[in-house]
């Protein structure tokens, strides 16, 4: 809702109006045609290069500095990306994975929080006692498509779920 001008401030914005002159039309030249935008792919971003060491060691062995571990430890680290593996099958688990961990790396994370749950757990379920997402991700984080991005993989503090939850530390992208 606007207010109405005061008689003063009426006749300044009459004054204003009547200094403006229209700007001329600018033509385009006949001879210079419009070019049409071009829809460009985005680049694929190269897998990273993974070297011997890294191969030989799985993600859950792999080392990381004291002050990396301090803050895992201790919660403070904080996750960049989320991937919720909830309600997912194995299957599907692993394609939401490979997508979302491309996806992290292309935009240069570094933590990525990765949701297994913890499975179902009690007399109920004596065949799947940990989960079977939770059980399958430090395996598949070694496949030739997920470890050249996964620099380590821990446990989640229990502030970002606990035994349902991991860690992976992604590389550097470069």
């Amino acid at each position: 809702m606007s207010r109405k001008l005061r008689p003063e401030e009426e006749a300044l914005w009459g004054q204003v109006a009547a200094s403006v002159k229209p700007l001329e039309k600018r033509v385009t030249p006949p001879d210079l045609p419009r070019l049409k935008p071009q829809v460009v792919a985005p680049a694929e971003r190269a897998m990273p290069v993974m070297g011997r060491h890294q191969a030989a060691t799985p993600p859950t062995q792999a080392t990381l500095d004291a002050v990396w571990d301090r803050k895992i430890r201790t919660g403070e680290v904080l996750p960049d990306l989320i991937i919720d593996l909830h309600g997912h099958r194995r299957e599907t688990a692993y394609t939401a994975l490979t997508r979302g961990l491309a996806r992290a790396h292309g935009r240069h994370a570094r933590v990525v929080l990765v949701v297994t749950g913890k499975g179902k757990t009690g007399a109920d379920w004596p065949s799947q006692p940990g989960g079977v997402l939770r059980e399958e991700l430090p395996r598949w984080l070694t496949t030739p498509d997920l470890r050249p991005y996964v620099a380590a993989l821990r446990p989640a503090h229990p502030r970002h779920g606990g035994d349902g939850a991991w860690y992976v530390i992604l590389k550097r992208a470069r």
